[in-house]
């Protein structure tokens, strides 16, 4: 018998309705988004939707080791190898943002219990949550430049919300950050001791205006080096070799941004200029425009070669060694850079986007 994907489950509410609980099911996996997932909580979101007795609705991960690690990479992987190419791909970006657009827009309360590692697709997932809950055991991170992708799935609607040194930092270094770092950004509206009790007691919440202690006693690692990201990168867009340099910069003064800064100089050069002109053009950008954005460089980037070897070096192979389409910054065409964010579609699969 066939594992579930994705369990649904439906639970009394504190209102006197109920709660649709849907729970991604592949621990294995670290509950990596895959397109199947995707399939089975689009129908349910709509049968909830239409359901006057469902409250809310409440996102988890099985076990407690992640919500969501992300994107189904190696399935995604097959797809830009195998013929026909890209198509898998292309399906399962078109219906993670459409996905992700309609949590954001969700006309009922929709919680995310970002349990252990909240990262790519799952950080998609839990952005676009109403209440999102962070425990002690909270890693959440943008890490796509490492495999010659780029913070996606919404992630430029976070980082437009950020002031631009801290968006600019953890877009172009992939850091993780902690539940306190989160709940100090506002990526996280609650940050709680125990997000698994929690989940046994959805129950007695009211969800609509949920009242619950932000009781994790954890320090916050982002709010301690604030000052310092702020006065190295600045709050003006940056060009991307500027901005590396900035951030280069901060080298030698604290263990976590050496670790974060090596990450960044082993990254994809063109994923690091699509983060700087990405979170330019964000900037003036409603959530809509953001993701038809978002699906263009998605898009290219399964066509493109650095996707493709960047998966194989770090999660096929594990050679650890990408060999990169352009070794640095500066031999990059501006050209190239910009192509990533022309629709390679004649017309856009998302062109109706927020209009109705």
């Amino acid at each position: 018998m066939s594992q579930e994907i994705v369990l649904f489950q439906e639970l009394p509410s504190a209102g006197g309705g109920r709660i649709g609980l849907a729970t991604l099911n592949s621990e294995k996996t670290l509950n990596s988004l895959s397109l199947a997932m995707i399939e089975r909580l689009n129908p349910q979101l709509t049968r909830w939707q239409r359901d006057d007795a469902i409250e809310a609705v409440v996102l988890r991960g099985a076990g407690t080791r992640a919500f969501c690690a992300g994107g189904d990479i190696q399935a995604l992987y097959a797809s830009m190898t195998e013929d026909p190419k890209v198509a898998l791909a292309d399906r399962f970006f078109l219906e993670e943002y459409k996905l992700d657009y309609r949590l954001h827009t969700f006309p009922k309360p929709v919680v995310c219990l970002g349990t252990g590692i909240v990262m790519g697709g799952g950080l998609g997932l839990f952005s676009a949550s109403k209440v999102r809950i962070v425990g002690p055991r909270s890693r959440i991170a943008m890490p796509e430049l490492t495999i010659g992708l780029f913070p996606d799935a919404g992630a430029s609607w976070v980082l437009k919300h950020l002031p631009y040194h801290l968006a600019a930092f953890l877009a172009m270094t992939g850091a993780q950050v902690s539940g306190a770092d989160a709940l100090y950004i506002g990526l996280a509206t609650h940050a709680v001791r125990d997000v698994e009790s929690l989940a046994s007691r959805l129950s007695l919440v009211d969800w609509s205006d949920p009242d619950m202690p932000d009781d994790l006693d954890q320090p916050s690692t982002l709010q301690m080096h604030d000052a310092r990201l702020q006065e190295a990168i600045g709050d003006a867009p940056l060009g991307a070799d500027e901005l590396t340099e900035c951030i280069a910069s901060l080298a030698g003064q604290d263990e976590w941004l050496d670790r974060a800064i090596a990450t960044m100089q082993r990254g994809c050069p063109a994923t690091l200029a699509i983060i700087a002109e990405q979170l330019a053009r964000v900037r003036d950008m409603d959530l809509a425009a953001s993701f038809r954005m978002e699906h263009n460089i998605a898009s290219h980037c399964a066509r493109n070669p650095d996707f493709r070897e960047g998966v194989r070096a770090l999660i096929i192979d594990k050679d650890m060694t990408p060999d990169w389409r352009y070794k640095t910054l500066r031999e990059m065409p501006k050209e190239y850079v910009l192509s990533h964010f022309d629709t390679p579609f004649s017309h856009h699969p998302l062109k109706d986007l927020g209009h109705g």
